[in-house]
C-alpha cells in the first residue's frame, strides 16, 4: 500500500506548526482517503501490548473533540498540486 499524508482547510495551521517550514501544498484529490489523528500513533515508550492497543486505535480511530483537533489522512489515487501554500516558520 503506498499513501501519502495529507490534512484540510481546519487542521492546516496546526500541521504547519508541527511541520516547521516544511513544504505544504494545495491540492486535488480523486481516490480513497482515510481518517484518523496523530493522537493514537504509538510512541517509543509503549509496551508491545500498549502499541498494538494504539495501532489499532489508528486504524479504527473514535474521534474524541482532541482527536478531531489533530485529525489526518492517508490518501491513495491520483493528485494534483495546485499550488505551494507559504510555510509558517
Amino acid at each position: 500500500m503506498h499513501s501519502i499524508w495529507v490534512t484540510d482547510k481546519d487542521n492546516l495551521d496546526y500541521w504547519q506548526n508541527i511541520l516547521k517550514g516544511e513544504h505544504v501544498f494545495e491540492l486535488n484529490l480523486t481516490g480513497i482517503l482515510f481518517k484518523s489523528s496523530d493522537l493514537y500513533i504509538p510512541d517509543n515508550n509503549l509496551s508491545l501490548a500498549q502499541a498494538i492497543e494504539a495501532s489499532q486505535a489508528y486504524w479504527n480511530p473514535i474521534f474524541t473533540k482532541e482527536a478531531e483537533a489533530r485529525k489526518e489522512y492517508l490518501f491513495q489515487g491520483k493528485v494534483f498540486v495546485k499550488r505551494k501554500i507559504n510555510s509558517k516558520r
